[in-house]
């Protein structure tokens, strides 16, 4: 499913992932988001991204 990432935020000691929010439509869900040695945390958002929703929420 295509999304669109909505913010972004850096986790300290990890350089490799980073912490966003994705727009489902009906609702927003956060997400951990790999590449961010890539891009700026900034650069992500707004951008479409393929995301895997299907998996129960952890408790």
């Amino acid at each position: 499913m295509l999304q669109k990432i909505l913010t972004v935020e850096k986790i300290p000691g990890k350089s490799r992932i980073v912490k966003g929010e994705i727009d489902l439509g009906e609702e927003k869900r956060n997400v951990i988001i790999g590449g961010a040695e890539f891009y700026e945390a900034g650069e992500l958002i707004g951008k479409t991204v393929i995301a895997v929703i299907n998996l129960m929420p952890k408790k």
